[in-house]
């Protein structure tokens, strides 16, 4: 027995709404005549005349009354339930929850997202803004999954999994300032540099890669939370910062900076807690990260090195150039 379709039903529930062929098609968004064949169509299923036409208007027949309340409640009861199953499977779907250093830029991890998210449309990923010592009591907390840092200490992470994806060589970014070359730790030190918060990792990295260089002339710098601020403060003032070459690339900035004659270099890792969940889809974003970073050096856990064979089975990742 053919059946009608939803949206039969739904123009019949219309027209009861409004009772009147012409209003009921211009809410539908269709022609007269295409709402009428609809309603038509719905007649000859059902094998009863729902509505009298007639020269003064239309209206319902007693069994288009009767059926207008049976149609209602379908709709609706179908509508619950497909609202119902979304919810359902909103809530099965994988979140992974991801911190990002924030001296390390989180522009560069907004790449990797879109790319996962546009292969990967099951997975949803929330990003969050925190530093190092955010990153490891929200991880310890299970606030987040995973999260991306530089790391000058792998003792600092014991406990967690610790895999390198890139390697960051960091250039001098200073429009108003630099000579072009390569420029001495002393000629960075000797004029205005943005640098860090203390507590902040970068802050910590920094003035180890600037020691011996304190009495070296006269120094001011100003303190900002994260290298999007730095660069904007160089942009209009007499003064630099140093940025990871990738983060330069993205911003633009490639052709504006100096190399470092004294090169830093960091090595960026992902750190998560071991034996989660939600391993899985963590391999799938580092392998993924890896392959679009430079070679790295560095720790990597045992526990990532034994299944990364077994993960290269079960899933493929597209890398998009």
């Amino acid at each position: 027995m053919e059946l009608p379709s939803i949206q039969e039903l739904k123009s019949f529930i219309l027209y009861g709404q409004l009772r009147n062929f012409t209003s009921a098609a211009k809410a539908a968004n269709v022609t007269q005549s295409a709402f009428s064949a609809q309603i038509k169509k719905l007649e000859d299923i059902l094998g009863v005349p729902l509505i009298i036409r007639n020269n003064r208007g239309s209206a319902l027949t007693v069994e288009g009354e009767s059926f207008l309340r049976d149609a209602e409640a379908v709709v609706a009861s179908l509508e619950t339930a497909a609202e119902r199953v979304r919810r359902l499977y909103a809530r099965r779907l994988p979140v992974l929850h991801v911190g990002v250093m924030r001296s390390m830029g989180d522009i560069l991890m907004n790449a990797h997202i879109a790319y996962l998210h546009a292969h990967h449309e099951d997975l949803s990923i929330n990003v969050y803004d925190m530093e190092e010592s955010e990153v490891m009591t929200d991880l310890h907390a299970g606030k987040i999954d995973m999260a991306s840092v530089y790391a000058d200490d792998a003792a600092r992470w014991h406990g967690y999994e610790m895999v390198p994806f890139a390697t960051d060589s960091f250039v001098y970014f200073a429009p108003h300032v630099a000579p072009g070359g390569a420029v001495s730790k002393e000629f960075m030190w000797n004029r205005q540099l943005v640098m860090y918060p203390p507590k902040y990792f970068m802050d910590r990295r920094l003035r180890t890669y600037f020691a011996g260089t304190e009495t070296c002339g006269s120094h001011a710098e100003i303190q900002l939370s994260n290298p999007y601020a730095s660069v904007d403060f160089c942009r209009n003032n007499k003064a630099g910062c140093l940025v990871s070459e990738r983060l330069a690339a993205v911003m633009g900035l490639a052709g504006q900076c100096c190399a470092l004659a004294d090169p830093l270099t960091l090595t960026a890792y992902i750190v998560y807690r071991k034996h989660t969940e939600k391993e899985t889809y963590i391999r799938l974003f580092i392998e993924y990260m890896r392959k679009q970073g430079k070679p790295v050096a560095g720790p990597v856990s045992s526990n990532f090195l034994m299944t990364r064979s077994f993960f290269s089975v079960i899933q493929t990742v597209t890398v998009v150039l």
